[in-house]
């Protein structure tokens, strides 16, 4: 005659051990792959994968939210679609100056012997779709990605200023890293006097500070504050915020200056991903990456 437990109530290994084993292996993938990051084409994979169930998902909210906008009509919507043409007729007219400018610009660069200015390049217009992360190393999804040429690295702007650098990329999405996120750094000069820094997000959105900035220097509330351009990653004379904030103690070598950042962190719908990948940014982006892989990379020289 059989003993002991029935077959239908054999369970293996205990339920507490799976679970303390399962928690330290996710522990232990966490922690490697922070510092490694071998799990990247896990993520694409999966990112593939979950995309299209994704969309499912938010096609109702998607569906509610153009029946509203369908249905608040009226004259409201005509201003505004009247607005947006005049908007876009002055663009146009816009566009076409900047581009015989170009014209003009790369014609006397090549007379004169100089190379083609490397801020000038093709860009791709995104639609902002959510953010993942917590409140200080907070990531912005967008919705194209490696299929339209996105790689790591690209400087990501908006209408108002510089919004981030892209530090993931899908084939049909990618993800930035703000330049408000903890540790983000970002070379800057200011724009009144010319005088060069570093700008560090602090992990909040409406403020950064300035390091390295000497405590006689020509800084006062209200300077623009722009990126420098000598990092070779972000583009050149692109607004990054405004100085809110200049606290200069005794004995201090340097002074404290925090920034409101230009760009439109929490509240931005679209933005532009910045094609032009030089050499040197992929190296700049690289080594930031083999230097501090548990880090967010940022643009600029450390």
């Amino acid at each position: 005659m059989q003993s002991g437990t029935p077959p239908l109530f054999r369970q293996g290994i205990p339920a507490k051990v799976r679970f303390l084993f399962f928690t330290l292996l996710s522990l232990l993938l966490l922690l490697v792959d922070s510092h490694l990051r071998v799990l990247e084409p896990v993520r694409v994979y999966v990112s593939v994968f979950v995309s299209p169930i994704e969309r499912v998902v938010n096609a109702p909210f998607e569906v509610i939210s153009l029946a509203s906008r369908f249905f608040e009509g009226g004259v409201g919507q005509v201003k505004e679609l009247d607005r947006l043409r005049s908007e876009n007729e002055a663009l146009l007219i816009q566009a076409d100056r900047t581009a015989a400018l170009l014209e003009q610009n790369a014609q006397l660069r090549t007379l004169l012997g100089l190379p083609v200015d490397p801020d000038v390049g093709a860009a791709v217009l995104v639609e902002i779709k959510g953010a993942v992360g917590d409140r200080f190393s907070r990531n912005i999804v967008l919705n194209r990605g490696g299929n339209s040429g996105i790689r790591g690295g690209m400087a990501v702007t908006d209408s108002k200023g510089l919004l981030g650098q892209v530090v993931r990329v899908y084939p049909e999405e990618c993800e930035l890293s703000l330049i408000t996120s903890r540790g983000f750094q970002t070379p800057i000069q200011f724009e009144r006097t010319g005088l060069r820094a570093i700008a560090e997000g602090v992990g909040e959105t409406d403020k950064m500070r300035v390091l390295y900035v000497p405590a006689n220097a020509d800084v006062v509330q209200g300077d623009t504050v722009i990126t420098s351009g000598i990092d070779g990653v972000f583009p050149r004379n692109t607004k990054v915020g405004v100085v809110t904030s200049v606290v200069r103690q005794r004995g201090e070598t340097y002074a404290f200056v925090e920034l409101q950042p230009q760009a439109m962190i929490d509240d931005g719908q679209f933005a532009r991903v910045h094609l032009r990948f030089t050499p040197r940014a992929r190296d700049a982006y690289r080594g930031q990456n083999a230097a501090r892989p548990s880090q967010r990379p940022s643009g600029g020289s450390r």
